[in-house]
């Protein structure tokens, strides 16, 4: 497995804790699962933490 690939699998499981702490359902209740890879290139492209990263992007939903 590529560092990319377990980063992809960390970014998701974070989002999904994220939106299940902050809404009561997972990250998939709200988008797919291209809409999550792409919100993923934009967490590489932020520099941002990825806790606080998917917190404020569950909040935001």
């Amino acid at each position: 497995m590529t560092d990319l690939t377990r980063s992809r699998i960390i970014f998701i499981d974070q989002l999904h804790e994220a939106f299940l702490s902050n809404k009561g359902h997972g990250a998939f209740a709200y988008m797919n699962i291209i809409d999550a890879l792409l919100i993923f290139e934009d967490y590489l492209d932020s520099g941002e933490p990825i806790e606080s990263f998917c917190r404020r992007l569950a909040r935001a939903a």
